[in-house]
């Protein structure tokens, strides 16, 4: 399976879901999928097995595997299970084998704190092969695994609180990036610009736990320049998954 991101209406979502959760309505199928981010002007993105993330961690990756099988501009995130880092690390080359170039990191969902073995085993394992993180949850405390190991990161939550200090860390670490799902206060957007540069941003939505037609609005109407918009929109993400 070979990355090459082609998004005709410019957008490339790096946080994906498919599936759903207990208690939450809406489970999403393939084809549900699809549809929703047709609606909101989505040409693909980065997609993970909520599946993967609650109760089936093979069957679930293998889930999203098949969807870009259906839709090969959906790209397959995997999941990892923090708390078996050896099954991990396997599931990491299982994956990677057929293709997958990113893995989604849920230390919260996992009760694994961000000073774990595991955390920083697997950290180092995704670097050394060039593959891309997903971090969910509070960079502030997240970033330490991965510094100093010319890691490819998105932190999906990242918030306009956090743009002092992600700007440290982007200082040393070329590949750490945020998502801009949390990002869509007013002119925040424009501020993560101003702080990191454009470079810095991936288009994110979690979606469709989350209405992505906002996310994908505040794009398209934020007073940046088109070159910009086009960094966040699909260019850095084509740059992070290259081979």
């Amino acid at each position: 399976m070979s990355v090459t991101i082609d998004t005709p209406v410019g957008l490339f979502d790096c946080d994906l879901l498919l599936g759903g959760s207990p208690g939450l309505e809406g489970k999403t199928s393939p084809d549900e999928l699809r549809a929703r981010l047709d609606s909101a002007g989505i040409g693909g993105g980065l997609v993970s097995s909520m599946r993967a993330l609650l109760f089936d961690l093979t069957g679930g990756n293998d889930e999203v595997c098949a969807l870009a099988e259906a839709y090969p501009e959906c790209y397959p995130a995997g999941v990892l299970d923090l708390r078996d880092p050896v099954g991990a690390a396997a599931e990491i080359e299982r994956l990677a084998e057929n293709g997958v170039k990113a893995f989604r990191i849920t230390p919260d969902a996992q009760r694994v704190p961000p000073t774990a073995p595991s955390l920083h085993y697997l950290a180092s394992v995704l670097a050394e092969r060039g593959l891309v993180a997903l971090v969910e949850g509070d960079l502030r405390t997240l970033w330490q695994p991965f510094v100093g190991r010319d890691a490819k990161v998105v932190f999906l939550d990242a918030r306009v609180d956090d743009l002092g200090d992600l700007l440290l860390l982007c200082r040393d670490e070329p590949g750490f990036h945020a998502s801009t799902r949390m990002l869509t206060g007013v002119e925040t957007l424009e501020k993560a610009v101003y702080r990191l540069g454009a470079e810095r941003l991936l288009f994110g939505s979690a979606g469709p736990l989350y209405e992505v037609a906002p996310t994908a609005l505040r794009l398209h109407c934020s007073g940046l320049g088109s070159s910009e918009v086009e960094l966040i929109a699909s260019e850095n993400a084509r740059r992070l998954l290259r081979p």
